[in-house]
């Protein structure tokens, strides 16, 4: 649809911004390679700038792009900053500010700052719950982490990506059994998508289960001969099982594929 309505209309730049948005994320959930489609959202979001650059959420998109195809700071600081310059009160302005430039920085406080403020803006957005959970992961406040996966699932009890966060925050809090079925369920409501698949994986390992890990990884193994799999979610298995340098040769992969 949005490639049709670029076709109907080859100067409007929402479609071209939603392309861009489109590939970002296609590429961040593992649905096809990395460079592939970030390459391709990259030159969306300039042909949206091209058309109209007064769209603060489309130079903060432009920014990840340059983050994570090249790491190139003083243009990701300077598309960023120009963004929440434009459009201040934007939540998607604030959490891809948070996300792509303060957490890679280790400015873990402000980022979780950043997110609290979207949230203000937007209370029932479910994206910028999900960073704050995932940076309050990062930053090692698990219990709050938890609240806020709990918070997420009572705005969407089938959100799997909630899990997700509830089962990290469990194994970090010392609670196994709750992570594993936290992950098992972020699996179940993904679709068995690897990148789900992989965080499973390193709770079972770290668990001991290491021959449930093992089958985890054969099943990554089977799906990357007829499709894309993150090298991420070897990784996580991989140090799950505590086999560290097989988990960096393929964190080196995932660098090489810019594999977030």
């Amino acid at each position: 649809h949005l490639e049709r309505a670029v076709s109907l209309d080859p100067g409007f730049a929402l479609p071209h911004d939603g392309l861009a948005e489109f590939y970002w994320y296609r590429a961040y959930f593992g649905l096809m390679p990395p460079r592939e489609a970030f390459s391709a959202g990259l030159v969306h979001a300039l042909r949206a700038l091209e058309l109209d650059n007064t769209r603060g959420e489309t130079h903060a998109m432009l920014a990840q792009f340059h983050k994570t195809l090249e790491y190139n700071w003083a243009e990701v600081r300077r598309e960023m900053t120009l963004a929440l310059e434009l459009d201040p009160n934007s939540p998607l302005v604030r959490m891809r500010h948070a996300v792509s430039y303060l957490m890679p920085h280790a400015r873990l406080a402000e980022a979780v700052a950043e997110l609290e403020r979207a949230l203000d803006i937007d209370p029932l957005s479910l994206f910028p719950r999900l960073w704050l959970g995932i940076v309050l992961l990062l930053a090692r406040q698990h219990e709050r982490a938890m609240e806020e996966g709990k918070r997420l699932l009572e705005l969407d009890s089938e959100y799997g990506p909630a899990y997700f966060v509830l089962g990290n925050s469990y194994r970090y809090l010392g609670l196994p059994v709750d992570a594993l079925a936290a992950q098992r369920k972020a699996v179940e409501l993904s679709g068995g998508a690897p990148s789900m698949l992989g965080w499973l994986g390193l709770a079972l390992g770290s668990s001991g289960q290491t021959g449930e890990a093992r089958a985890i990884l054969q099943r990554l193994h089977d799906s990357a001969r007829t499709g894309y799999v993150p090298p991420t979610s070897f990784a996580w298995v991989y140090l799950g099982l505590g086999e560290v340098d097989c988990a960096f040769e393929w964190l080196s992969k995932a660098v090489d594929q810019c594999d977030q």
